[in-house]
């Protein structure tokens, strides 16, 4: 029996992998192919809720620790080999394939990464990892509303990260794949390059289906999940969390609000234009140039450049100014949609 373990990275199609895999399950199980159903859902929040070892880290975090709770244990690791074990005896699968985007964005350490393995260990010593990387600076602007949905920031900045912060480890792939390369080894590490098998026959998730040696269903291809918001979108959240921040006592309350509210901007208040000027995005991507070089000589030794390196889809200027009837009508719209879930 082999594992196929998909890290991400965000903001790569991982929420249309995921939702394929699981809407697909049960003609994979028959194939000899099982995707756990039990480990938090369709992106298995338990595998880095366990790596990173720490019940109230974040929501994420505390989302799978009630997932084992409610299901009536109280530790993670037991949580998780039991689940496992009662699949695996029931599919008796060839394969078991594990999916998780914040594997890559708050799984940080060696002591992590090894933590994980050590369970994954405990079912197999095959073990196949999958990370899909997308030029910064597009990843920086795809990313800059995922902070506001999760509750995370309470003022609007800039997408691009300033100078002064260096390369974040959110952007810094060269130590991404040095982490799970020491841990797994580079041999079972493939890399793929988001923006190229977006373009491939079948798009990322078909591309997934290829890399990790596995059938294509019937069911049609997953569409794209998870869009990044709007400017107007983006401030509406960042007030709203600012609330929260304000009355710890409806915290829980709130929080299942503001995941309504999240689905309600993604389906009317979609991101139309890119939120970085094209010298913002050049320059952050020139200091992410050594970070690339590393998994340039790694994973693509033939190639001369990791990226393509056209930015004409930026604008000269960075235009963050929202619009203010938009952002008017988001706050009345938004209103009537707390309102119904106060009274439902």
């Amino acid at each position: 029996m082999r594992i196929v373990l998909h890290i991400g990275t965000e903001k790569t199609a991982t929420t249309s992998i995921q939702r394929y895999l699981f809407a697909n399950r049960n003609a994979f199980a028959e194939k000899g192919v099982l995707y756990p159903d039990k480990l938090g859902a369709e992106n298995q929040l338990c595998l880095p809720a366990w790596a990173i070892g720490k019940p109230d880290a974040d929501e994420v975090t505390a989302t799978a620790y009630g997932v084992m709770s409610r299901s009536g244990f109280d530790q993670m690791d037991r949580y998780i080999l039991e689940t496992l074990e009662r699949q695996i005896s029931a599919t008796d699968p060839d394969v078991i394939v594990f999916s998780n985007e914040h594997l890559h964005s708050r799984v940080r350490s060696l002591g992590q990464v090894r933590r994980l393995k050590q369970i994954l260990s405990q079912l197999s010593d095959d073990i196949q990892i999958i990370l899909y990387i997308r030029r910064q600076d597009r990843l920086a602007v795809s990313y800059f509303s995922t902070p506001y949905k999760f509750g995370e920031k309470t003022t609007v900045g800039q997408a691009i990260p300033a100078a002064s912060k260096g390369v974040p480890h959110y952007y810094d792939y060269g130590k991404l794949v040095t982490l799970w390369s020491e841990v797994f080894g580079a041999e079972n590490l493939v890399v793929k390059i988001f923006e190229e098998e977006v373009r491939s026959e079948g798009g990322v998730v078909a591309s997934f289906l290829n890399a990790a040696g596995l059938p294509r269903q019937a069911d049609t291809m997953a569409k794209v999940h998870n869009e990044s918001l709007s400017m107007e979108a983006i401030m509406f959240l960042a007030s709203f969390n600012e609330q929260i921040a304000a009355l710890p006592d409806q915290k829980a309350e709130l929080r299942k609000i503001r995941m309504s509210l999240v689905r309600f901007l993604e389906r009317n208040y979609p991101a139309r234009r890119k939120l970085a000027s094209k010298e913002a995005a050049m320059d952050f991507y020139s200091r992410c140039h050594a970070s690339n070089e590393i998994v340039l000589k790694t994973f693509f030794p033939d190639r001369t450049k990791l990226f393509d390196e056209n930015f004409n889809e930026y604008g000269d200027e960075e235009s963050l100014a929202p619009d203010t009837q938009m952002l008017a009508e988001i706050g009345a719209r938004a209103a009537m949609l707390i309102r119904d879930k106060l009274t439902a």
